[in-house]
């Protein structure tokens, strides 16, 4: 029984943390609205704003708006943080990273927009794997298929092994499901400078290819945000691997370790692949896989 609750513990997390592409792709959207109808206060213009971010006045993860209306120019120097809902504090003595600032800028908001504009699919199959890091062997296999339009629905179409791996993947769907079906849970999640701090860390080679390579600090302890790296392309500026640690929802998991990869064939941006790996106290490590095995080309979420 404690090992069924701890694996359904680590799929509740995974499928909080699943949905960061559909976040992505919704991100640009309410901020593109604000900039359009408020001017930047330095230049009276939309875009580039020197000296300002836009901020939301209630915090998505409170309770706020994801609308223009909940939105403000804020002066770079005196930004503000959101310590606890409603409480605003300012920033602690020590400096956000300003390492390849005058790199990092230009990099953060065309991987916001070109996030925003590509395709995703809003239909796919996936094949979920539990097992144990390191071990051949496959405890459980899982078929599903998701439809991410509203109101959003799952299906799992084959399943093999332990029964536990259809509860995991089950409880991962329906997180994955209202996430990607609410715009604020969406934004809230996504990999943008209203959720996070950014570092420049240089460039990287990945597969042969080379990549910015960003440091990503969340801005709240919140379940969907991870503490980690980002591999943004340097051509397309889509989001190839993001990579790091998320806050444990229970005592029973000592740290999650998450990995995405995103491929973009065909003009999609497309979730290709995850892995979450699960310190669990008196168990040890869990490992849970997913790979797309097919998507909708007709039926896509666009700008």
């Amino acid at each position: 029984m404690r090992t069924i609750l701890v694996l359904v513990l680590l799929g509740s997390s995974f499928g909080q943390i699943a949905s960061h592409q559909r976040a992505l792709h919704r991100a640009w959207h309410a901020r593109a609205e604000f900039q359009r109808t408020h001017p930047c206060p330095a230049t009276g213009k939309s875009d580039p704003c020197p000296g300002y971010v836009i901020e939301y006045i209630v915090p998505l993860a409170c309770g706020g708006a994801d609308k223009p209306s909940n939105m403000h120019w804020q002066k770079t120097a005196k930004k503000d943080r959101f310590t606890t809902c409603g409480v605003i504090a300012p920033n602690p003595a020590s400096p956000e990273p300003v390492r390849g600032l005058s790199a990092l800028k230009p990099i953060v908001e065309n991987m916001e927009r070109a996030q925003s504009a590509i395709s995703i699919p809003n239909h796919v199959v996936r094949d979920y794997q539990l097992s144990r890091p390191g071990s051949a062997k496959v405890d459980s296999d899982v078929i599903a298929e998701v439809d991410f339009r509203a109101p959003g629905k799952y299906t799992v179409k084959k399943r093999s092994g332990s029964s536990v791996g259809e509860q995991v993947v089950k409880r991962i769907l329906e997180h994955e499901v209202a996430i990607a079906v609410s715009s604020q849970k969406s934004r809230s999640a996504a990999v943008t400078q209203e959720n996070y701090v950014f570092s420049y860390l240089g460039e990287t080679v990945l597969d042969g290819q080379s990549y910015y390579l960003l440091h990503l600090d969340p801005k709240r302890k919140q379940p969907e945000l991870i503490s980690g790296q980002a591999w943004v392309d340097k051509h397309s500026f889509l989001i190839r691997r993001i990579e790091g640690g998320v806050k444990s929802p229970s005592w029973w998991v000592k740290k999650i370790h998450v990995r995405f990869d995103f491929a973009s064939p065909r003009g999609m941006w497309v979730l290709s692949s995850m892995e979450a790996v699960a310190d669990v106290r008196s168990l040890g490590a869990r490992k849970l896989t997913s790979h797309v095995l097919d998507y909708d080309t007709s039926v896509v979420a666009t700008k």
